[in-house]
């Protein structure tokens, strides 16, 4: 094989690796953004519970409630 073909092999399986790895890379990103999704929506449903329970004064639902936001604030970033 001549320079100019090996070098656009070296080329091509360079192409090949960058790709590779932004995919990995928007992968774990996706997965991660998932995760902290979920993590909100169940907090979410945690103060909707608090807020829908007749068996707490309004007091409580009201600390109840400002835990959940701050684990809520927590999870964004």
């Amino acid at each position: 094989m001549n320079s100019l073909a090996l070098l656009i092999l070296a080329l091509m399986l360079l192409a090949v690796l960058g790709w590779a790895f932004w995919s990995w890379r928007s992968a774990t990103q996706l997965q991660q953004l998932a995760q902290r999704a979920q993590q909100q929506r169940e907090l979410i449903d945690a103060m909707n519970e608090v807020l829908d329970n007749p068996k707490l004064s309004e007091d409580e639902q009201l600390a109840h409630s400002l835990r959940l936001v701050e684990k809520l604030k927590a999870t964004r970033r």
